[in-house]
């Protein structure tokens, strides 16, 4: 049976709408925080069932869905009722109560204080089905004592070749079609490509970099200390989110151009002395980051592989098209799943056999991290 149909409405982020107050409400809790999914197991989800619906010329319509205080509207006697329920000893009980009594603390986003964070996506294959969706969360939202923000709210067309609205009514309510959007810190563009998230996360290298410049670059610390501050404080502000791009090979010019630019600047090497980049990889003793990014890719993809069967990441990876859609016509476009496939050819694997090796872990790992150490 055909996965792709079957993400016509995925709820890939909401955990706690659908709980009601009712004698099983233990074991549902137990399971939704048991089974809650890494934030790349999200944007894998997402990105995955956006570029295989694209493949096959179909559009997928994403809402982004953002619920107002949403902790705040929550009765903390009730959560704390919940953890004794759940078996938490009282002493950690009380713990956590006096932890949140008054508690000041909070995310703050957009100037406005929270404290919870929540991110819903919700997919569609059509238009006119997305809005009917989201008035259902927004009254499933309002019984249970949630208010669905719509000025934070946005609608997304992936992978769409028509001219969208700038605007959608809902409820009564103006909600902005976006081109692009931050879900779980990474980019997600309506081109369901990465060039534009890799290019974001390069400027916010490049920030972290220069604001470090006077203080840590330019004074009297030895290399090695730099270099351990380098892959310590700088190299996974980029490499957030790199387990889920479908890097080109422009792209990965691009990568190991960022990566040249901070340790060159670590080095203080200027960019009028000529100074090759085996050169400066060699005096740093530093790996490429695109080995690196394929590593973790191949990491991502055996986690995945390893899921149950069930699971929304790995069925959209292993399902298969309906008899009637058939590929654009032109050149095939990158998706993650074809830089997988490429990954695999270094290894001389194709992807059913991948699939069955990726089940044993420690020899996945041990291959996954072998072009990184090796570059």
């Amino acid at each position: 049976m055909s996965i792709l149909r079957w993400f016509q409405l995925t709820i890939t982020c909401c955990k706690f709408i659908h709980c009601d107050a009712t004698p099983g409400l233990a074991d549902t809790w137990r399971d939704k925080f048991i089974n809650f999914d890494v934030t790349c197991d999200r944007i894998a989800t997402l990105c995955n069932t956006a570029q295989r619906r694209q493949d096959f010329g179909h559009q997928t319509f994403a809402a982004f869905v953002d619920l107002r205080a949403a902790f705040d509207s929550l009765s903390r006697p009730a959560l704390w009722l919940l953890l004794t329920r759940l078996g938490i000893p009282d002493k950690i009980v009380r713990l956590f109560r006096v932890l949140y009594d008054n508690s000041v603390s909070c995310v703050r986003t957009g100037g406005t204080y929270l404290d919870f964070a929540d991110d819903v996506s919700l997919l569609a294959e059509l238009l006119e089905l997305l809005v009917p969706i989201l008035e259902t969360i927004a009254s499933e939202a309002a019984s249970r004592g949630f208010e669905v923000n719509w000025q934070k709210t946005k609608i997304q067309a992936l992978g769409c070749r028509e001219d969208m609205p700038l605007t959608i009514k809902v409820q009564g309510q103006d909600v902005m079609v976006v081109e692009e959007f931050v879900y779980l810190c990474s980019l997600i563009h309506s081109s369901t490509g990465s060039t534009c998230d890799i290019s974001r996360r390069s400027a916010i290298t490049r920030a972290a970099m220069k604001s470090l410049e006077n203080q840590i670059w330019r004074s009297l610390l030895a290399i090695s200390t730099k270099l351990k501050l380098y892959n310590t404080c700088i190299l996974p502000i980029f490499l957030y989110g790199s387990d889920c791009w479908a890097i080109s090979k422009t792209d990965a010019c691009k990568i190991d151009a960022v990566d040249q630019w901070c340790l060159r600047m670590l080095l203080g090497i200027k960019w009028y002395q000529f100074v090759q980049n085996n050169d400066v990889w060699r005096l740093t003793k530093q790996p490429k980051l695109t080995p690196i990014i394929q590593s973790r890719r191949l990491t991502l993809f055996g986690h995945i592989m390893r899921m149950d069967d069930n699971a929304d990441a790995k069925r959209i990876l292993l399902a298969s098209p309906l008899a009637d859609w058939r590929r654009q016509v032109g050149h095939p476009r990158i998706t993650w799943l074809s830089t997988v496939q490429q990954d695999l050819k270094h290894h001389h694997l194709m992807l059913p056999e991948a699939a069955d090796l990726a089940q044993n872990r420690p020899l996945w790992r041990m291959m996954s991290t072998y072009g990184a150490t090796q570059s």
